[in-house]
C-alpha cells in the first residue's frame, strides 16, 4: 500500500486516508518522551495493515528525533512486542 502519511503536528497525529476513510495514531511529546496514546482505524479499513503503517510512521519519527517511546495504546504495546527488532535505533521504552 503506497498511501501518504500526513503528520499533523497541530493535532499531534499521524493520519492516513484510504478510500475516503481516515485512520490515525495520536501522540504527545513531553521532555523527549513520545507517548503513543491512541490508534484508530475505521471499520472499513480494518484488517489491511493500516494501524501498523501508522505506528511505523510514528516510530520512525521518534527515531529521527531521538525520542523515547511510551506506548499507552494497547495496539502500540502489542505492535512493539512483535516488531521491536525492526526498529534497532529506537530508544528505550518507558
Amino acid at each position: 500500500m503506497q498511501q501518504k502519511i500526513i503528520h499533523d503536528k497541530e493535532k499531534l497525529r499521524f493520519l492516513i486516508t484510504v478510500e475516503g476513510h481516515t485512520g490515525y495514531v495520536e501522540y504527545r511529546i513531553t521532555q523527549a518522551i513520545m507517548e503513543l496514546r491512541h490508534t484508530y482505524v475505521p471499520e472499513e479499513l480494518q484488517g489491511r495493515g493500516i494501524a501498523a503503517i501508522l505506528v511505523t510512521a510514528a516510530l520512525e519519527y521518534a527515531v529521527e528525533n531521538g525520542l523515547i517511546i511510551k506506548p499507552v495504546c494497547s495496539y502500540v504495546k502489542s505492535f512493539l512486542q512483535k516488531n521491536s527488532s525492526d526498529f534497532p535505533d529506537l530508544k528505550n521504552f518507558v
